[in-house]
């Protein structure tokens, strides 16, 4: 248990930087994110925004 709290408490921080300095809006990456991520974002006021992937372009 404490592990997951460690974990927990790390993205926290890491979001918590983010935000500080001065950032609003967070790209995630291709692999899905841990509800945890998602809590601190949506606690802090960050806007997370999933990349779609190549096959999902349209030219034009």
């Amino acid at each position: 248990m404490r592990r997951v709290v460690f974990v927990r408490n790390t993205y926290y921080r890491d979001a918590k930087k983010l935000k500080e300095a001065g950032f609003n809006f967070v790209r995630l990456g291709h692999s899905p994110k841990s509800p945890a991520v998602l809590d601190a974002y949506d606690e802090l006021g960050l806007a997370d925004e999933p990349v779609p992937g190549w096959q999902y372009y349209e030219e034009g």
